[in-house]
């Protein structure tokens, strides 16, 4: 008599078949939910700027707010120069800081803007793109100084005339933001 029914030889041979599909599935999933989040995050990011732009553009009706730069608060709006800009944008909370530099009332630099724990700046090209390596340095930067950003380290040359020159271990361009004061570094960004 036949009896119906798998070995146990068969079973074993499905289940190393569907660990394998799931050791080559796994990751590429979780690299799609990744892609997917970061995606996300830079959407609320650029939505808050298009927001903070409008909102920018309001207050300059009322206000002479062309050249300024703005801190982002806690609470999601901005500070420019001791004037509160309120931005009116149901995701705020999850914007923590950041600085919008103004030129003409236009949003012309993004350095340091936090979306949920992702950080953005505005590259060469005027896009918005995710920092991986912020630099930030405050205190009074003297020739000697070293500045850390990221992987990279940099060595102050010369300060003068509110100008700082600095020296990188190798060849990068630097995001031209506002003009570096001899006593605050201000957060620049690099690209290779």
């Amino acid at each position: 008599m036949k009896e119906d029914g798998f070995t146990l030889i068969e079973l074993l041979a499905v289940i190393v078949i569907l660990a394998i599909i799931a050791i080559i599935a796994v990751p590429i999933v979780l690299g799609i939910i990744e892609d997917t989040k970061s995606s996300a995050t830079q959407r609320t990011a650029e939505l808050y700027l298009n927001t903070a732009e409008i909102a920018i553009t309001k207050k300059n009706l009322n206000t002479q707010l062309y050249d300024a730069t703005c801190n982002v608060k806690s609470d999601g709006n901005l500070d420019c120069d001791g004037i509160l800009i309120e931005i009116d944008m149901k995701d705020k909370q999850s914007i923590k800081n950041g600085t919008l530099v103004l030129k003409n009332g236009k949003i012309i630099s993004v350095i340091g803007l936090e979306v949920d724990g992702r950080t953005y700046k505005l590259d060469l090209k005027g896009k918005l793109v995710e920092s991986k390596a912020p630099c930030m340095y405050t205190g009074t930067l003297k020739v000697g100084t070293e500045v850390v950003c990221g992987i990279e380290t940099f060595n102050v040359l010369e300060t003068s005339n509110g100008n700082v020159r600095m020296l990188a271990s190798r060849n990068i361009t630097l995001s031209d933001t506002k003009p570096v004061q001899t006593d605050e570094f201000t957060p620049a960004y690099f690209s290779d």
